[in-house]
């Protein structure tokens, strides 16, 4: 987004401290003023319909809109001439300008404060640091109160503008600019026509796997959409300072200060700078139709739809908006020759409420603003609605941000300070403002209690918006036959019988183990009963009645033991529990050679029949989860379609292992785990299993171990009774540990 900065002087309501005696203040009036610096660049524009002359300061690039008056007594400040000479000659070169020496104090301490005078001894020294520290003090606490949009200058690119430019130069023309617009028209006829498309991604938008693709392709779009605004200054001779990153509900966009386009004369090539980041973006946004149509599912076609939309739906309403402070913004600033609109459109609402409300007589709307006296409060209300509705906005999007990690509790705590800078801090202001500039103390009282009453009723207001009290957590669907296969003995694979994925009958071989001690047991028991058997045939030969009793017993023993090992053997075979289908959580060719302990899982059969939906609670929302309670699933392989049903049943036992793997933050799910075994997780919170039963059967097939959120409703609440659950739980000793 384009940035730019302005400042306005005012000769006519400055106003002089007269703290000396009237012999003193002659004295002043008659000593020569400091010159002003010789490296300020003035550049004469109309305003207005006027002619005005815009200041810049290239050393601390700031710039200032001078009127006629306030310029000739600038350029006549030469170190030499007072300021009654200087008021005198100000009257005779601008008769209805009332000019008094006064008045070119005023305007001469102005200029001071913002470093346009060179220096002299001491004072001067100590007005520069005073000025300084009051810009630290500012920008500290524009900080502290707008801590949702947090800038940070990054890098100067004015070389790398250059360098980009003295390359892309040929192409900025008025034809190049035509044929680029008749391009974006065709394009954006050829996208609305196959805009049915959309639907038939190779994935889903809100996908996972989209939103990180979605993110890498919009942060490399809105670089490209600053350059834009930079080649657009530099195409006009200007200098392009700072590049910086703008951190918007803690999400990291960019910006890029533009400020020197204050000094075109021009207002048609200020409005070309403004339109610069997203005129470009639009031209890859038309590319990028083209793209798309001509590209089958795949990763070139979902980049390509991805680009379409950030480049052109995003820059509509967010760039192009005016009641933000991007493009759109600046570009209505200089269409009305207006700077600093909203400050503009502020100050105007202020005079009406001190004209009009505290009857202050005396008080005079900004000469810009009295213009428009119609268009200045709808501007002003227009925003002022629309940030209170960003606001709010920016309350559910952090506390949706943080609700996956357990943090919800922090988001509502930054949203209610975000709501209390933007509405406690300007009443606080104007109760001051009423008890300071207010002289009828009945006045000042009505209205502070007016004001006192309007904020708690706004509070009371939002507190009683009816809310649905909800719980949200993660949800996987599971088959209702699903069968683990472990090794019964321990043992190496030397055998696979199936891939994974693959469709069983029960009783179907899958691995087979084999245990080189049960071998050796075998030969040596087959051993033993051959000499057994052999001592036998002595002791009937013999006749000796004992030792034969005494031989058959132990070859009972030794034949009980043979079967058993034998069977140990045969179960080294291990087969599929049910009809179904194979899953692993590794890939079965991996296991060929390996050696695996007693009771290792190797996968899981799943069968063909339903599937059921399981939330894992947390025992901090279980106590509030019901049987028959209303339930919303979205399932994020199919995030665009809300599966509804009510919760069956609701676990009594804290689980000691997770329904799936799927749901593990160790494989990437939602749901925190800590290690049982190389192959089981378990809950890091005591956690409970519910199931939600659907309303309907589902359109698509629930696949197990796909993975979605529920949305449990427990009951109807407030939003103040809502946020204040919130503010116990994250000021709670127990959240913290």
């Amino acid at each position: 987004m384009a940035n730019k900065r302005v400042r306005r002087s005012d000769l006519e309501a400055a106003h002089f401290q007269r703290d000396e005696s009237p012999s003193q203040m002659e004295m002043i009036r008659s000593q020569p003023l400091p010159a002003a610096r010789a490296d300020l660049q003035i550049s004469p524009q109309l305003y207005l319909g006027k002619t005005v002359y815009v200041v810049k300061d290239p050393v601390g690039l700031n710039y200032f809109r001078l009127q006629p008056a306030e310029h000739y007594v600038l350029k006549h400040l030469d170190g030499k001439t007072s300021a009654k000479e200087l008021s005198e000659q100000v009257a005779r070169r601008f008769p209805d300008t009332p000019a008094e020496p006064d008045d070119v104090l005023s305007f001469y301490k102005m200029l001071q404060s913002t470093g346009l005078l060179l220096g002299e001894g001491l004072t001067h020294g100590a007005q520069i640091r005073e000025t300084r520290n009051k810009l630290r003090r500012s920008r500290m606490w524009a900080t502290i109160s707008n801590f949702l949009f947090i800038k940070l200058p990054v890098m100067d690119p004015d070389r790398m503008l250059d360098w980009i430019y003295a390359h892309v130069s040929w192409l900025m023309n008025k034809w190049t600019c035509c044929l680029a617009g008749a391009f974006m028209t065709i394009s954006a006829i050829a996208a609305v026509l196959q805009i049915e498309h959309v639907g038939v991604a190779s994935m889903p938008l809100l996908s996972w796997q989209n939103l990180l693709i979605m993110s890498g392709v919009f942060f490399t779009v809105k670089i490209i959409h600053e350059f834009g605004h930079g080649l657009a200054a530099k195409h006009r001779g200007l200098e392009v300072h700072e590049l910086g990153a703008l951190f918007m509900v803690f999400i990291p966009m960019f910006y890029i200060d533009v400020s020197d386009a204050w000094m075109v004369p021009r207002r048609r090539d200020r409005l070309w700078i403004n339109a610069g980041g997203v005129f470009i973006e639009f031209i890859f946004a038309s590319i990028a139709v083209w793209v798309w149509l001509a590209t089958d599912s795949g990763i070139a076609n979902i980049i390509a739809l991805d680009i379409m939309i950030s480049a052109s739906v995003t820059t509509l309403v967010f760039n192009a908006n005016p009641l933000l402070r991007y493009d759109g913004y600046y570009f209505m600033m200089d269409w009305l020759e207006i700077p600093n609109l909203k400050t503009k459109a502020t100050q105007f609402v202020s005079y009406l409420a001190k004209r009009y409300l505290l009857k202050m007589e005396n008080e005079t709307p900004p000469p810009e603003a009295a213009a428009k006296p119609i268009f200045m409060p709808i501007y002003a209300a227009l925003s002022g609605a629309y940030r209170v509705m960003i606001t709010f906005g920016i309350i559910v999007l952090v506390y949706h941000i943080l609700d996956p990690y357990g943090l919800e509790a922090i988001g509502s705590v930054l949203g209610l300070i975000a709501v209390a800078l933007m509405v406690i801090l300007p009443a606080v202001q104007g109760v001051r403002f009423l008890w300071t500039h207010q002289a009828k103390t009945w006045r000042r009282l009505g209205l502070s209690l007016a004001i006192a009453g309007v904020v708690a009723l706004l509070f009371a207001g939002i507190a009683m918006i009816p809310m649905e009290e909800t719980v949200e957590h993660a949800t996987v669907a599971l088959a209702a036959e699903r069968q683990p296969v472990y090794a019964p003995q321990p043992g190496r694979v030397v055998e696979l019988f199936v891939r994974a994925d693959m469709q069983l009958k029960a009783g179907d071989p899958i691995v087979r183990l084999e245990d080189e001690g049960l071998a050796e047991q075998v030969d040596s028991l087959e051993l033993d009963r051959k000499l057994a058997q052999l001592e036998m045939e002595i002791a009937r030969q013999t006749n000796h009645v004992e030792d034969i009793t005494a031989i058959a017993a132990r070859l009972d023993v030794i034949d009980e033991h043979l079967a058993d090992v034998k069977k140990k053997i045969d179960d080294l075979t291990v087969r599929a529990p049910i009809d179904g289908r194979l899953y692993t959580l590794t890939r079965m060719e991996g296991l060929l050679g390996s050696y695996l302990k007693r009771g290792v899982q190797i996968g899981t059969v799943i069968g063909q029949g339903p599937r059921e939906l399981v939330v894992v609670l947390p025992q901090v929302d279980a106590s509030l989860v019901r049987s028959g309670q209303p339930a919303r699933v979205r399932m994020w392989a199919t995030a665009a379609h809300t599966y509804h049903g009510v919760v069956q049943r609701l676990g009594g036992q804290f689980i000691r292992e997770m329904p799936h793997e799927a749901l593990s933050s160790a494989t990437g799910g939602e749901v925190d785990t800590v290690q049982v075994d190389r192959y089981k997780t378990r809950p890091a919170d005591p956690s409970v299993l519910a199931k939600i039963a659907l309303d309907a059967p589902p359109d698509a097939p629930l696949n197990d171990g796909m993975i979605g959120r529920s949305k449990i409703v427990i009951g109807q609440t407030t939003l103040g009774a809502m946020e204040w659950r919130n503010v116990k739980k994250a000021l709670s000793l127990d959240w913290w540990l």
